[in-house]
């Protein structure tokens, strides 16, 4: 093998693997019921009910 064929399928299997990598973020980030963790972890700056000194 040249360097240029490995070169060729390291970029290629990169690729790849960072395309399925990105889809099954995108999958955990929008999957059903992941609304309301999200909401909830949103307003956690907000929630003054647990300060302390």
């Amino acid at each position: 093998m040249t360097y240029e064929t490995v070169a060729h399928y390291a970029g290629t299997i990169s690729t790849v693997l960072f395309g399925v990598f990105f889809l099954a973020v995108l999958v955990f980030v929008f999957r059903p019921g992941s609304t309301r963790t999200y909401e909830e972890l949103a307003r956690t700056p907000l929630d003054d009910d647990e300060i302390k000194d």
